[in-house]
């Protein structure tokens, strides 16, 4: 794998299959990302989000107690960010559920580290671009 120099933007990882998130972990911190711990639930991350507030989240759609679409609905009203969805889910399912959720962007697992950069760094361009107030309410 070729070594790609990263922008060093916080990430947070909201995803409860830990074989998932540690590989994204890995890939991202090989690029160059600074990730912070990893939450295995939306209320996890919310809370994550709160103290850490992370540039980008990385969103798993589905989780356990509380929907992806419902974690980053409350994490863009309390503190605006990049989030994305990630999730194998189908197309349409990925299509409404960043509708519902107002994230800027969603990626389909399996995902290459060079893919998942481009992607990342593709959705804070759009996110930079719109304007949105830097997390400050927390």
């Amino acid at each position: 794998m070729t070594e790609v120099a990263g922008t060093g933007r916080r990430i947070l990882i909201c995803e409860d299959d830990f074989l998932v998130a540690f590989t994204l972990r890995d890939n991202l911190r090989h690029h160059g990302y600074e990730i912070l711990p990893i939450a295995p639930d939306g209320a996890t991350a919310i809370a994550l989000c709160r103290e850490h507030r992370p540039e980008v989240v990385l969103m798993d759609l589905r989780m356990p107690t509380m929907s992806g679409v419902e974690a980053a609905r409350a994490i863009l009203k309390e503190c605006p960010t990049c989030v994305i969805i990630i999730s194998a889910a189908p197309l349409q399912e990925l299509e409404q559920a960043l509708t519902e959720s107002g994230a800027i962007g969603y990626v389909r697992k399996p995902i290459t580290g060079e893919e998942l950069v481009s992607s990342i760094e593709g959705a804070c361009a759009r996110w930079e671009a719109s304007a949105s107030p830097p997390c400050a309410g927390l």
